[in-house]
């Protein structure tokens, strides 16, 4: 690569900032790589009484390091959320994310679990 070429490419990093690998999928869980997720939950299923039992039985899981948060979530929930973390010693993060996903359990390096969205029993 030419002096010139080197020039533009800085330039152009500049302007856009530096390339991102799978900026949509990062962009729909909250920050994360898919194959890190442990669990997501969609803001459709907070009203499921469970939820947080689950969130609690999966924080139990060594794959699990931290909690993440999507900011459009209520205070409250938010709040239950971090006092989660604190109590089973996970990392919080809290993300301002365009995405339905509400909550994610993620670990600290490549799982690749099959099905990572949280799914309500049915009767």
């Amino acid at each position: 690569m030419n002096n010139k070429d080197q020039i533009e490419e800085y330039i152009k990093y500049g302007l856009s900032g530096i390339p991102q690998i799978k900026k949509e999928e990062k962009k729909k869980f909250l920050g994360e790589f898919r194959e890190r997720v442990v669990l997501a939950i969609e803001e459709a299923y907070l009203n499921n009484e469970d939820i947080f039992e689950k969130i609690e039985a999966a924080l139990n899981n060594q794959l699990v390091h931290k909690i993440i948060v999507n900011s459009s979530l209520s205070s409250s929930l938010r709040g239950k959320c971090m006092r989660l973390a604190k109590r089973y010693h996970k990392d919080f993060k809290l993300v301002n994310g365009e995405s339905d996903i509400s909550i994610i359990l993620a670990s600290k390096t490549a799982i690749d679990q099959d099905e990572v969205f949280f799914k309500e029993k049915r009767e």
